[in-house]
């Protein structure tokens, strides 16, 4: 398989996810396949808190949504692939390490993370406090 035929065939990967999942089928609208190394997809995403839904299980006992994107890559162009994301910054694609530096000055949300090469932690929706800093609801006293 090629970068190519992999961005060639990227609308028909998303479409395969819609028949399954629309909650993932929508975060994966704005994405682009942004490089191929031997089995590992660099997949873009407009940002890293978009690729949540990825981690999120599918239901009950069932593995996460990034099993029906790999799935989905399987169905369309006939290989099982392992992936990543990254943020998209501006108009150009890096095809860096696995974890490189942020760019500061053209980071334009104020809940950055340190490594854009990973996913960031964030909040439950359900959660009151956006930063809850290792506290929970119920407080613990030593």
């Amino acid at each position: 398989m090629s970068l190519e035929l992999l961005t060639a065939s990227w609308p028909a990967v998303i479409e395969s996810v819609a028949e399954k999942k629309r909650a993932v089928w929508t975060a994966l609208l704005e994405t682009e396949a942004l490089a191929l190394v031997e089995d590992v997809v660099t997949i873009g995403f407009p940002s890293l808190q978009a690729a949540e839904v990825l981690k999120k299980p599918q239901g009950p006992g069932l593995p996460v949504n990034a099993e029906l994107v790999r799935e989905a890559i399987l169905a369309v162009t006939g290989h099982r692939v392992r992936f990543k994301v990254q943020e998209i910054v501006g108009a150009e694609p890096e095809v860096a390490g696995e974890a490189s530096a942020p760019e500061p000055e053209s980071t334009p949300e104020p809940e950055s993370t340190p490594e854009p090469a990973s996913w960031p932690t964030v909040t439950p929706p359900n959660a009151t406090e956006p930063e809850v800093d290792g506290t929970r609801s119920g407080r613990r006293s030593p």
